[in-house]
């Protein structure tokens, strides 16, 4: 039976330190601060939980820039968020797109100083982001481990993995982890991870002792905050946070 989400799994194992973010919309100066602040290795994993794009400005120069990290060896894995679904489905139906996320790919274009939004976008638009849709497109919405899960907006736990709904995984902002009287088994042990609903004090908050919403709301609160979920040397997990 085919899967109604596409799903990524992965061995935490592989890797020395492990940390996730979410929600970034466009807030590329903050990215490039935790960047810094982690110092991330090769070795290392960094999951990012959907909504690169949106209200920000600065939408294009992240994802090309986790791009360029991953040709040079960095490991970077990223959940389809609600945003990145609508920017693909107003590109297959040829929809106006949002004019953050347009301007920023247009100012980073070789024709930014020749051409104007316009002639660009009608000449050259499609042919310079059919990287950034393919690889959209390829994006998982559910990463889980053998200890972890990560999700854009959230799950039914009362459903396994493989028949999660697409639009619930995107959408929901329901208060999933209370009901606990269908909860399955398969989800008692493990540590769930979800951004998509803003924490407008700009802090990660703790639903249960193992779900987590790591949304710092970044593009209102101008704070990003990252989960340090494995590290070798340290015990226990840490939340991670940066400013501007």
């Amino acid at each position: 039976m085919e899967s109604k989400v596409k799903i990524e799994k992965i061995n935490e194992n592989d890797y020395s330190r492990i940390f996730a973010i979410s929600d970034l919309h466009g807030q590329y100066d903050l990215f490039l601060k935790l960047l810094e602040k982690i110092d991330l290795k090769r070795e290392d994993l960094l999951l990012i939980l959907g909504d690169i794009c949106d209200r920000g400005k600065k939408s294009y120069e992240i994802y090309m820039k986790c791009m360029k990290m991953t040709k040079l060896g960095y490991n970077l894995k990223f959940i389809l968020g609600n945003h990145e679904d609508m920017l693909l489905e107003d590109l297959e139906n040829d929809y106006p797109l949002n004019y953050e996320i347009e301007y920023s790919i247009y100012k980073n274009s070789k024709y930014f100083k020749e051409k104007n939004i316009e002639k660009w976008h009608k000449e050259n638009f499609f042919t310079e982001i059919k990287w950034l849709v393919k690889w959209l497109k390829n994006c998982p919405l559910i990463i889980y481990g053998n200890e972890n899960i990560f999700v854009h907006a959230g799950l039914d736990l009362s459903k396994n993995l493989e028949n999660q709904e697409r639009e619930n995984v995107l959408w929901t902002r329901e208060k999933f982890w209370i009901n606990k009287k269908n909860l399955l088994e398969e989800y008692k042990n493990k540590y769930i991870y979800f951004g998509h609903t803003p924490n407008m004090d700009g802090k990660i908050s703790k639903k249960t002792d193992k779900i987590y919403n790591i949304d710092c709301g970044a593009f209102f609160t101008h704070s990003l905050g990252c989960m340090e979920i494995k590290n070798k040397k340290l015990k226990g997990k840490k939340e991670i946070y940066v400013h501007c």
